[in-house]
């Protein structure tokens, strides 16, 4: 999904691939959606992530207000974000033309009201 970070602040992260060590200095942040393309997101959903301190591997390290990436969420935790599951700003536009074309007509048939209606049925 397309992002744009809303907030952010200094705080605590848990240590990366899930090692049990309690946690490190790093970012969290409050993020706004701005396009889906799989999933139940629609654009303007906020959601929270965090990001470990600079000094850590695979740090995330766009954390300034209103700029926007590409997620792809690990399937250990959708709120841990590194910078290898994520787009460079400076090529959003092309990766998000990419994955456009590869979605196709799909995109354009969930309505904005899709995780409210899935929400319902369960």
């Amino acid at each position: 999904m397309q992002v744009a970070v809303v907030e952010v602040r200094d705080g605590v992260a848990p240590w990366p691939y899930k090692f049990q060590k309690g946690a490190l200095p790093g970012k969290l942040l409050k993020l706004r959606v701005v396009k889906s393309w799989k999933g139940s997101f629609t654009p303007g959903n906020i959601i929270y992530g965090w990001t470990a301190g600079r000094n850590v591997e695979d740090t995330f390290y766009w954390t300034e207000l209103g700029t926007q990436t590409i997620v792809f969420y690990p399937k250990g935790s959708p709120h841990e974000l590194m910078a290898c599951f994520t787009v460079d700003p400076d090529r959003i536009q092309r990766v998000s033309e990419q994955l456009d074309q590869i979605v196709g007509p799909a995109l354009s048939s969930v309505s904005p009201n899709t995780s409210l209606e899935r929400a319902r049925e369960r």
